[in-house]
C-alpha cells in the first residue's frame, strides 16, 4: 500500500514560507531600528560636542565678566586692599552685589597678594614700563588682563592725586557698552544651551524607546513555534507514518490544526506591526 504523504510535505513547505515571511519582517524591523538608533546616537554625540563648546564659550565670557566685576569692586575698595583687610569685613551681603562672596573672595585675596609683590618690586628699585608698572610684573602678567589691570590700578594709586580722578572715571561709556554686550552674549549662549540640553534629553528618550522594539518578542515566539510545530513535526510524522500507517489520519488532523494556528498567528503578527500608536493629540 502506497502512503500519500503530500499533505505533510505541502504543510512543511508552506510553513517554511511563513517562517521566511516572519523572519524577513523581524530582520527588516531590527535593521530599521538599528539604523534609527545609530542615527540618534550620532545626534546625541553632536549635541554633546555643541554643549561642550557652548559651555566653554559661556564659561570664558563668565570669567571675563567676573574679573571685570571684581576689578570694579577692588577699585572701589583699593584702600582695604592696601591695608590687607579681610573681605568679610568689607563685603555688605545685605546690599545687591554683582559677585557672590566666595567668588569675589578669590579675586580679593589675589589682589592682596599682588599688591605685596608690587610693593616689593618698587622697594627693590625695579624699572617700570610706560604704565609705571615694574617691568618684572609687566612681563609676568602681559597675557593676563585682570592681573595687569590690577597692576595699573596700583601704579595709578601710587601716583597720588591723579588716582582720585582715575578712580571716579573708571567706568567709561565704552566700557559699559562692552560689559552690556558681553552680558547679552552670555545670556544668548545660556538660552542656546537650554535648547541644546532639551534636544539631548529628547534624543536620549528616543534612544531609550528604541532599546526594546514592540512585538519583537511575540514575533520570535511565532517564528520558533512555526519551525517546531509546522515544519519539524510534519517531517517527523512523515517518518513515523512509514512505520505506523494507522496514525496517518490523526497526524494529518494534528498538522492541519498546527498549520491553522501558525497561519492565524502570522496574520495576527503582521497586523500588529501595522498598528499605529495614538498620541493624545490625535484625540483632539
Amino acid at each position: 500500500m502506497t502512503l500519500d504523504l503530500s499533505l505533510f510535505s505541502t504543510m512543511a513547505s508552506a510553513s517554511a514560507s511563513f517562517v521566511a515571511i516572519i523572519g524577513g519582517l523581524i530582520a527588516s524591523k531590527l535593521i530599521t531600528i538599528n539604523g534609527e538608533r545609530e542615527s540618534v546616537e550620532t545626534h546625541i554625540l553632536e549635541l554633546d560636542e555643541l554643549i561642550e563648546m557652548k559651555s566653554k564659550e559661556e564659561a570664558s565670557i563668565g570669567q571675563e565678566l567676573d574679573e571685570d566685576d571684581a576689578l570694579d569692586y577692588i577699585t572701589d575698595h583699593i584702600d582695604d586692599i592696601v591695608k590687607k583687610t579681610s573681605l568679610a569685613d568689607v563685603y555688605e551681603a545685605d546690599k545687591p552685589q554683582r559677585l557672590e562672596f566666595n567668588t569675589l573672595e578669590e579675586y580679593w585675596n589675589i589682589a592682596i597678594g599682588l599688591y605685596e609683590k608690587f610693593q616689593k618690586a618698587n622697594t627693590n628699585g625695579c624699572e617700570v614700563n610706560d604704565d609705571d608698572i615694574p617691568t618684572e610684573l609687566a612681563t609676568e602678567f602681559a597675557e593676563d588682563d585682570f592681573m595687569y589691570s590690577l597692576c595699573e590700578k596700583f601704579a595709578k594709586m601710587e601716583s597720588g592725586a591723579a588716582w582720585i580722578l582715575t578712580k571716579s572715571l573708571s567706568v567709561t561709556a565704552a566700557h559699559t557698552d562692552w560689559y552690556n554686550g558681553k552680558r547679552k552674549e552670555q545670556n544668548a549662549i545660556l538660552r542656546e544651551l537650554d535648547v541644546l540640553r532639551l534636544q539631548k534629553e529628547q534624543a536620549v528618550r528616543k534612544k531609550d524607546a528604541l532599546v526594546k522594539p514592540p512585538h519583537m518578542k511575540l514575533g520570535l515566539i511565532i517564528f520558533a513555534g512555526i519551525i517546531v510545530f509546522c515544519i519539524l513535526i510534519p517531517l517527523l510524522f512523515m517518518k513515523l507514518i512509514s512505520h505506523y500507517p494507522n496514525i496517518q489520519n490523526c497526524a494529518e488532523t494534528t498538522c492541519l490544526i498546527f498549520a491553522t494556528i501558525g497561519l492565524l498567528s502570522t496574520i495576527f503578527y503582521m497586523g500588529s506591526l501595522l498598528q499605529w500608536k495614538h498620541n493624545k493629540t490625535d484625540k483632539k
